[in-house]
């Protein structure tokens, strides 16, 4: 099964030695300024980023690409669709429904900055072991104990939550084949007829899921897991980190430069 998205892929890379924490605070002004700064600028500098990112980690660029997999649809929606709803320029007109420049260009942009944003995400699971960034993720969100609310278990939700995603559209996949196997086709028939076809997927899947869920929480039982096991290994700020932040920062401020530049 082709899905990157919640897997790790192992190596010694200096993204691989960053700090998980350091890594996931960096993401957050990367993510800003992608869908604040123009398009015109943003574009050829985070596409040469995720080049950049994918040499020094040694990642294949194909894993990447893989990564789009899930949310495709929805990139193919974005382009498909917002011709359709843009005044300006007519390209073309089917049944008196005009496609417009401006709606495409819309769209074109709006699907490039949600792939940089996936790809560039990818990054941070594909670098990073699941535990790893379940303590970084604790340890940001620390903060929530002033309302009384478990920094800990609100790690390991995220956490799981990420984890059992390949497993769900695995699922997901064999209960199609199952019910095609059957007789049942997602693809034929009325609208109608395809919604309650769809019913023969989602509520095993519901099923499963739960079960899942279930039988996670009685291992965890019997493990007598609660929030105070200690970690591992206490992170500390190296070489590595001190880099990455530098980098980031001078990305970030090579951007802003952009955009005044540009206007």
């Amino acid at each position: 099964m082709n899905i990157t998205l919640g897997q790790y892929i192992d190596g010694n890379s200096v993204l691989h030695r960053t700090d998980p924490k350091i890594k996931l605070m960096l993401i957050v002004p990367l993510v800003f300024s992608l869908f604040i700064f123009d398009y015109k600028v943003t574009f050829p500098t985070y596409t040469a980023l995720i080049l950049f990112l994918a040499r020094i980690s040694k990642i294949p660029f194909k894993s990447l690409i893989i990564s789009l997999k899930p949310v495709w649809w929805i990139l193919a929606f974005t382009l498909l669709l917002n011709p359709f709803f843009h005044e300006g320029e007519i390209l073309f007109s089917i049944f008196k429904i005009s496609a417009t420049k401006e709606g495409a260009v819309t769209g074109f942009v709006m699907a490039y900055r949600f792939a940089l944003f996936i790809l560039l995400s990818s990054f941070l699971t594909l670098t990073t072991k699941t535990v790893a960034l379940t303590d970084a993720v604790e340890d940001i969100l620390k903060p929530l104990k002033l309302v009384n609310i478990s920094p800990h278990y609100a790690a390991m939700t995220i956490s799981l939550a990420f984890r059992f995603v390949p497993t769900t559209i695995h699922e997901y996949e064999q209960i199609v084949k199952a019910q095609k196997s059957r007789g049942i086709y997602f693809d034929e028939g009325g609208i109608f007829r395809r919604i309650k076809n769809m019913g023969a997927i989602v509520f095993p899947l519901m099923l499963l899921t739960f079960q899942r869920a279930e039988d996670l929480s009685f291992a965890l039982e019997a493990r007598c897991y609660n929030e105070n096991r200690g970690k591992r290994k206490q992170s500390r700020m190296n070489g590595n980190d001190y880099l990455a932040i530098a980098f980031i920062t001078v990305f970030i401020i090579c951007n802003i430069f952009l955009q005044f530049y540009s206007h």
